[in-house]
Formats: structure tokens, sequence, C-alpha cells
């Protein structure tokens, strides 16, 4: 009843906080309270947001103790808000500072969303994360792909398209790849990925 009651008048803190008293009870699974916790917390930064904007909800990040702003996901939720509503440089710090510390998936879905103001620094970090993590996986290779591509670094972008996609095939990885070509003026190889890229998708949406 409390929970219900909290979430119909937007008490998303009191929710938080009185989650662990649920599952010190085991009213709920621990899968079910995690889901509860995230919900919650996004529904917390949506207020935080409603309530003061950008910088209301950064003073609240800041304010956090280690813990949360060390979570994967809340970092990963806390950054795409603020991509969303234009505010990239803060935003940039939280990814810059998540990465850093360890791969991750959820920023590293991020990087692209963002205007970048170093790119040599966040190209680092993303190299470094090829060290720290054993080699590249199909979405670091992805990742530095589209972000070559973003700064017109062709050949860098067809190498790593080219590496993510033997690791795994992407629709979206053929067609940036064939982009990358386009501009290397490899138009037949190009139209041969973008029909390979057409072939997947047709055979994944049966």
């Amino acid at each position: 009843m409390a929970e219900q009651a909290y979430q119909r008048s937007g008490a998303y803190q009191a929710l938080i906080e009185l989650l662990s008293i649920m599952q010190k009870e085991k009213l709920y699974s621990a899968e079910e309270i995690d889901k509860l916790r995230k919900d919650a917390y996004k529904s917390l930064i949506n207020q935080y947001m409603a309530e003061g904007g950008n910088e209301n909800l950064k003073d609240w990040w800041q304010s956090q103790g280690r813990k949360i702003r060390h979570d994967p996901v809340l970092k990963s939720i806390v950054a795409a808000r603020l991509i969303e509503c234009d505010y990239s440089e803060a935003s940039e710090k939280i990814i810059i500072t998540g990465l850093k510390q360890q791969y991750d998936e959820h920023l590293l879905l991020l990087v692209p969303r963002l205007q970048i103001s170093d790119s040599k620094a966040m190209n680092k970090i993303l190299t470094n994360l090829i060290k720290q993590s054993g080699g590249a996986t199909p979405l670091l290779n992805s990742t530095l792909g589209q972000f070559a591509l973003h700064h017109g670094e062709w050949q860098e972008a067809e190498k790593y398209f080219k590496s993510a996609l033997a690791q795994r095939p992407d629709a979206h990885d053929f067609a940036w790849l064939a982009d990358a070509l386009d501009k290397q003026h490899k138009a037949e190889e190009a139209a041969q990925i973008r029909q390979h890229g057409l072939l997947f998708s047709l055979k994944h949406e049966n």
C-alpha cells in the first residue's frame, strides 16, 4: 500500500528508501526490487528536471553518494536525460568518468550522441577500453567506428565497422560501413555492403 501511495503521489525518494525494507521482508524478488528501484530513479530524475531543469538535475546527481554515482544504469539514465535536454557537456563528464573507471555498455551506447568537446581525449578513452576489456567488443568497435565517421576519419571508420561486423552482423553497422566506403569513393564495395545489410534486415524481420 505504501509503495502504491508513494508512486501515485510522486514521492519517489521515499519509495526508494522503502525498497530496502521491502527487500529485507522479501516482499518481492531481487529482480523485481531492482526494477522498482530503477523505475523510481527514472521518475525521480524526470522530477528534478521538471522542477529545475538541467542545473537542478546536475546538482542533485553531484550530491549523491559514491554508491549511487557509480551505479552504471543510473549514470546512463542521468547522462541520457542531459543529452536529450541539450546539456551535452555535463553528460560528457559523466560518461568520461564512468568509462575511465570501467567498460560500461550503457555508457558506450551514449557516446555517439554526444557533442564531443575533446575528441582526442574520448578516442583515447575508447582505445584504452580495448586493453582493459581484453579486446574490442562488437559494441566498442561500432562506437569507435561511429566516432571516426563523425570526425571524417573514413579509413578508421571502415576498419572498426568491418571488425564489428566480423564479430556479429548488425543493420546499423552495415549502413555506416557503406557510408564510410562511399566517402572513399568505393562505390562498388559500398553497394555490396548495403545489399548485405538489406538481406540481413529482411531475414530478421521475418
